[in-house]
């Protein structure tokens, strides 16, 4: 768990963890030179399994992630962010049935949503198999960090990449679920609190350019080199928050199948998976367009054309 300036948070976050029913673990603390009084507030704690280190200099989330991730000694890794809060039996959970699952490397689970008065204010159902998670990963990030469990193998080969915070978790999730398997459970083992000074909620321009990074990153991965108007339409694809226009239509189902495509044909998903992740983005843009018959109507007699793209792929000219 690195921190920064963490106070308001970081002492219920920590004590989520040592409340854990799994108790075989090493816990590592590193204060990436906070200028508050965290650093005293993870001093507080006496518990053998703590490890505290400290950064002279803030050098970010990623460089403070790298450095964890050096010192970790473990058979499994959980990242936790000092803002989030952990139910009981999250480890005992997870370990449990990575240790029944061998063929798994990673595994998230579903969150619940919590305010920065720690009050529930919804849930996040992420539970899903492991090829549906990489076919999802190709729009957006389906795994809650705190959420994420990983064998320390499967990681071992990689660093968070600098200049990527915010996203970093994004980029490395990502890396693993290109040759492990991985998967959420349908538990709620964590609670994600959304607050103005949190890393995503204070800075959705930097999260902006920083996804956008990212996503032009995993379509390489998949053999395609976008245009920046096909990158700013898959970013507007991340949740189906798209500014759609009926002369638009074409350009978007067409670019949802062809990423689809390429995702199968690189051999990270199967042909299932495609289609119900072309179909995803394709049913989540509809739904926005509910209050808008035309559109909506246009996007129904398009719906044919998206089949034949995912059942008879084309390769791209």
């Amino acid at each position: 768990m690195p921190f920064y300036n963490a106070s308001p948070y970081l002492g219920a976050a920590i004590q989520s963890i040592l409340n854990q029913h799994f108790t075989d673990y090493e816990f590592l603390l590193l204060d990436d030179a906070s200028g508050d009084d965290s650093l005293h507030i993870a001093s507080g704690f006496n518990d053998p399994r703590i490890r505290l280190t400290r950064h002279t200099e803030n050098q970010g989330v990623v460089a403070a992630r790298n450095t964890l991730l050096s010192q970790a000694r473990g058979k499994y890794l959980a990242f936790f962010d000092a803002d989030d809060l952990a139910v009981p039996e999250k480890f005992a959970r997870q370990i449990e049935y990575l240790e029944a699952h061998p063929e798994l490397s990673l595994l998230g689970s579903s969150v619940y949503l919590i305010n920065g008065k720690g009050e529930k204010t919804g849930r996040w159902k992420l539970g899903c198999s492991s090829e549906k998670l990489r076919a999802r990963m190709l729009f957006h990030n389906y795994l809650v960090n705190s959420a994420v469990v990983v064998r320390a193998d499967a990681i071992r080969p990689f660093t968070f990449e600098t200049g990527s915070d915010i996203c970093e978790d994004y980029l490395m999730w990502w890396r693993v679920l290109k040759s492990h398997k991985g998967m959420n459970l349908p538990d709620f083992l964590c609670a994600y609190r959304q607050h103005p000074a949190s890393l995503t909620g204070g800075g959705k321009e930097k999260l902006w350019a920083c996804e956008t990074r990212v996503h032009r990153f995993i379509l390489n991965d998949i053999g395609l080199e976008p245009t920046e108007e096909e990158l700013f339409l898959h970013r507007q694809l991340r949740q189906a928050a798209i500014a759609v226009r009926v002369a638009s239509l074409p350009a978007i189902i067409h670019w949802i199948g062809k990423v689809a495509g390429a995702g199968q044909k690189a051999g990270l998903i199967g042909p299932v998976a495609a289609r119900r992740i072309a179909l995803n983005r394709w049913a989540k843009m509809m739904k926005h367009c509910l209050r808008r018959p035309g559109i909506l109507l246009y996007g129904l007699l398009l719906l044919p054309k998206l089949i034949r793209m995912l059942i008879h792929p084309r390769p791209e000219k």
